[in-house]
C-alpha cells in the first residue's frame, strides 16, 4: 500500500507539471494582448491587410478602386462607333477625290499633247522657204523636199550647202540624191525641246536661261551639226547655245537672191 501511493504522489506531481506548462504557454501567448479589445483590434487589422491585397490583385481591379473607368470605357465605345462610320466615309471620298484626280490629270495631259501637236502641226506644215538667223537678220533661202518632213535644201550663192559626215562644208550643185545636203529643221518650243538637241559632249552656256521660243535648229543630217550664222559667216558646228544657230521659219513670195534652185 506504501508503493501504491508513492505512485499517486509520481503522477500528481506530473500532473501539476504539465498544467503549469501549458498555463504557461497560455500566458505567453496573451502577454502582448493585454485585453480583449487589443485581441480584436489586430484581428480587424489582419483582415484590413488581406482585402487591400485582394484588390490589387491585377485580375480584381474594379470600378470600387477607379470608379472613373467605366466611364472613359463606354465614351470610348460611343466614340468609335460614331468615329468608325466618319472613318470610312472619309476613305470613300479621298478614293474619289484620287479618282478624279487621276481623271483631271489625264484630261490636262491630253489637252497638253493636243495643243503640242497642233502648234507643231500649225509650224510644220507652213510653207517655209525662208530661214531668218537671230544672230543679225541673214537670210538663207530653202526648199522642202516633202511636206510630211523635216528635209530641207539650203540654198547658197547659187548652189546648195553640202556637209560630209566629217563636217567638210561645202557649196554643190544642187543634187536632192545627195545625203550630205539633206539637212532637218527641228522646231523648238521650250527649254526642255532645247535641251534635248543639243550635242552633250559640250558644256552648257548660262544664255540658255534667257532664250525666246519658238524658233528651229538647222541640223545636217550627215552628221547631225548645226548650221551656224556669225554676222554672215555661215558654218556647221556642234549644236550648242548660240544664237547664229536659232532660225525663224518665214514664208517669203521674195525668197533671197542665193536661194535653193530646184535641181
Amino acid at each position: 500500500m506504501q508503493l501504491t501511493s508513492q505512485h499517486e504522489q509520481i503522477l500528481l506531481f506530473i500532473i501539476l507539471i504539465v498544467a503549469g506548462v501549458i498555463i504557461y504557454r497560455a500566458c505567453k501567448i496573451t502577454d502582448q494582448f493585454t485585453t480583449q479589445s487589443e485581441i480584436e483590434a489586430e484581428v480587424n487589422k489582419q483582415l484590413m491587410l488581406i482585402q487591400q491585397i485582394n484588390t490589387h490583385q491585377p485580375d480584381t481591379q474594379s470600378a470600387t478602386q477607379f470608379p472613373h473607368l467605366e466611364v472613359i470605357k463606354n465614351y470610348e465605345n460611343k466614340a468609335n462607333s460614331m468615329l468608325l462610320p466618319l472613318k470610312a466615309l472619309s476613305e470613300s471620298r479621298k478614293n474619289q477625290l484620287d479618282g478624279e484626280l487621276d481623271q483631271l490629270d489625264k484630261v490636262v495631259k491630253s489637252l497638253t499633247k493636243y495643243v503640242k501637236d497642233d502648234i507643231t502641226s500649225q509650224v510644220t506644215s507652213k510653207p517655209i522657204n525662208v530661214l531668218k538667223s537671230w544672230n543679225n537678220g541673214l537670210e538663207l533661202g530653202v526648199r522642202r523636199l516633202d511636206k510630211t518632213s523635216s528635209a530641207y535644201m539650203v540654198g547658197v550663192n547659187g548652189g546648195c550647202l553640202s556637209v560630209t559626215p566629217e563636217n567638210a562644208a561645202s557649196v554643190q550643185p544642187c543634187n536632192q540624191a545627195d545625203p550630205n545636203q539633206i539637212f532637218d529643221l527641228n522646231h523648238v518650243f521650250n527649254e526642255v525641246g532645247y535641251r534635248s538637241q543639243l550635242d552633250p559632249m559640250y558644256p552648257r552656256l548660262s544664255e540658255i536661261k534667257n532664250v525666246k521660243y519658238p524658233f528651229g535648229l538647222l541640223k545636217a543630217r550627215s552628221n547631225g551639226n548645226c548650221v551656224k550664222n556669225f554676222h554672215g559667216q555661215v558654218s556647221v558646228e556642234p549644236c550648242r547655245e548660240y544664237d547664229g544657230q536659232r532660225w525663224a521659219g518665214l514664208v517669203s513670195s521674195q525668197p533671197p537672191a542665193a536661194r535653193c534652185n530646184r535641181a
